[in-house]
């Protein structure tokens, strides 16, 4: 996310389904998917609706929740090829909501930060997550055309991945894999639109799962020495 300084109206755990290329039985079909949106404002901005205690005086946050579903909604039939394009087609929306409503993007609006979680997007694994912040002044280059290849970088989760791994050093230790969960954090760097790469995160978390065996690294808590380091990856 951006700033903590900045006030925030958060809506999040919007359920929908939608249609995300392959799910992890590589069939296009409806999944269902969870999303969180964050919008981070000028700070102090928050203040007025605290004293008034009526929500008409900020950001509705009801009305937010529409915007992202009647977006999403949009794409029914069509779907969204990668979880990157619905991620990106709902910061638009709540750019665009936040600018509907008054809130000038840029001004009072500093950035938006969406999350998508897919529990079916990966096999073998609990969930796939798709974080993304976006500054409102690349939101307006690349809505205005002014600047359209700026593209900020993503955080993407692996969570609860069961994997079959080699551990320890005996040899009654290496006689049979152990199943154990991991997760995995990819962190994009921000690319200009032709030096992007769509990355297929479900193909590298199949290649990982698939190796002969996984590398393992054995430390000693009292001094982090390494212990044991099986390369056979």
């Amino acid at each position: 996310m951006t700033s903590p300084v900045t006030d925030i109206v958060s809506v999040a755990a919007l359920h929908f389904a939608a249609t995300i290329g392959p799910d992890h039985w590589q069939r296009n079909r409806p999944q269902p998917i969870q999303l969180s949106v964050h919008l981070h404002l000028t700070p102090l901005y928050l203040d007025t609706p605290g004293r008034s205690d009526d929500v008409r005086d900020s950001l509705h946050y009801g009305h937010l929740a529409k915007a992202v579903e009647r977006r999403v909604g949009a794409k029914e039939e069509q779907g969204y090829a990668t979880a990157r394009a619905l991620v990106e087609d709902v910061t638009d929306a709540v750019f665009a909501f936040a600018r509907d409503s008054g809130a000038e993007v840029g001004g009072v609006v500093h950035a938006v930060c969406v999350i998508l979680s897919l529990p079916k997007q990966i096999l073998l694994a609990e969930g796939f997550e798709v974080e993304l912040t976006t500054r409102a002044s690349d939101w307006i280059a690349r809505s205005t055309g002014s600047d359209a290849g700026s593209r900020p970088g993503a955080i993407v989760r692996v969570t609860d991945l069961v994997l079959p791994v080699l551990i320890g050093v005996n040899p009654p230790e290496r006689l049979a894999k152990q199943r154990i969960l991991t997760g995995i954090t990819f962190f994009e760097a921000a690319h200009t639109e032709d030096m992007y790469r769509e990355v297929d995160y479900p193909k590298v978390v199949q290649q990982i799962t698939t190796a002969s065996h996984i590398t393992f690294l054995l430390t000693d808590s009292s001094d982090d020495r390494l212990i044991a380091l099986d390369t056979g990856y």
